[in-house]
């Protein structure tokens, strides 16, 4: 059965517990909900890999990373922006799975804002005219980026994109002993909230 969230309480808690978790990220780099998984589908085939996660926004719907705008995933994205983040705590014994849809952002002023908030070693990142995935024939990466063509910090910023997953559905499984708890929410086109107690 599915209720308004605003009209239970235990709905309510537990999405504000959810807020926190992912708020932990700004402050705690060893967080559990720092990384999660991004499955995207580009024509039959499915594909996941990890990402990190650098800004929540509840009430905007709204996760972000920010990655390598020639990577594989941008393709697949540009090609179909429906995919999904899947997150797991260990420590919390918490799993959050969020159906969104993705947006690119680059040479924008959101891509400026998140580029300046970006570390050194961070930047470095997408300082090598080689695009990610692309094969090369040294045995381990160190050796490549000798092998390399380092480049200034304007083109680094052109190969830097942001991520912005708008989420319409969280589907929270939290494990216990006593008896799993897993409750889906969805937001609808004007954003109003609904719960549902699902079976575990």
């Amino acid at each position: 059965m599915s209720t308004n969230i605003l009209d239970n309480e235990k709905h309510h808690k537990n999405l504000m517990l959810i807020d926190t978790h992912l708020k932990s990220i700004n402050d705690n780099n060893k967080s559990s909900f720092k990384k999660c998984a991004l499955a995207t589908q580009y024509g039959l085939i499915p594909e996941v890999r990890t990402v990190i996660l650098r800004k929540w926004v509840l009430k905007r719907q709204t996760l972000m990373f920010h990655t390598d705008l020639r990577s594989p995933k941008v393709k697949q994205l540009k090609h179909n922006p429906n995919c999904s983040l899947l997150f797991y705590s260990q420590t919390e014994q918490i799993q959050l799975r969020f159906r969104c849809r993705a947006h690119i952002h680059s040479h924008n002023r959101l891509a400026q804002y998140i580029y300046n908030e970006t570390t050194q070693h961070q930047r470095e990142l997408y300082e090598w005219d080689q695009a990610p995935s692309t094969p090369h024939p040294y045995s381990s990466l160190n050796e490549a980026k000798r092998h390399s063509q380092k480049i200034n910090l304007k083109s680094a910023y052109d190969h830097f994109c942001v991520c912005v997953c708008n989420f319409t559905e969280l589907d929270c499984l939290s494990l216990k002993k006593e008896g799993h708890v897993r409750f889906l929410y969805k937001w609808d086109k004007h954003g109003t909230l609904s719960a549902t107690t699902l079976v575990a």
